[in-house]
């Protein structure tokens, strides 16, 4: 019957390893999504509301909720959910820990869910390479990072991928 029908077009769900999505969005390749995006978003073409958090009164842990809708020729939603818990770092984790869910726009079945951990390092950083190739100075050759893990990582690859700052300073609270 018609049920049937639909299970038969089902489609395959994709996961997404940090390392499969390293070696799928590349620095060079995400800054000019990130422009793409970006620019979407001011035209209307994407509905991003703010964060959703939720805060249990029994945890310093909280959860953030990120819904995204494209609309046009392929249609999608999306969520980005991350638990951010402040003690991980004691226990040799990064405090921020989620996933990436993508749904087909028009039916809403699942079609991929990807670690949020290397997905937010890279596109964070994308996203500043965009606004520093908007915003420096022609021919800058020092920047300053704040940070020093996973965040400045990402915007040093981003910066020597848009050779906007071959030097780069980082800055931290806890000297690493």
């Amino acid at each position: 019957g018609a049920r049937d029908d639909h299970r038969a077009l089902r489609m395959t769900l994709l996961v997404l390893s940090d390392e499969d999505v390293g070696r799928l969005l590349t620095m060079p390749e995400c800054i000019d999504a990130m422009s793409d995006v970006l620019a979407a978003l001011s035209r209307g073409e994407l509905f991003q509301p703010l964060r959703f958090v939720v805060r249990p009164p029994d945890t310093a842990a909280l959860l953030g909720l990120r819904p995204a809708r494209r609309a046009g020729e392929a249609p999608a939603f999306a969520l980005k959910e991350s638990v951010i818990a402040p003690s991980n770092p004691a226990r040799g984790l990064d405090t921020h820990m989620g996933g990436v869910l993508l749904h087909d726009g028009e039916t809403g079945e699942l079609v991929a869910m990807m670690n949020a951990s290397p997905i937010t390092e890279i596109r964070t950083a994308a996203v500043s390479a965009v606004a520093t190739r908007a915003l420096a100075r022609p021919g800058a050759g020092r920047g300053a990072l704040p940070g020093s893990v996973a965040q400045a990582r990402g915007h040093v690859h981003a910066s020597r991928a848009q050779r906007a700052a071959p030097r780069c300073t980082l800055g931290s609270r806890r000297g690493e």
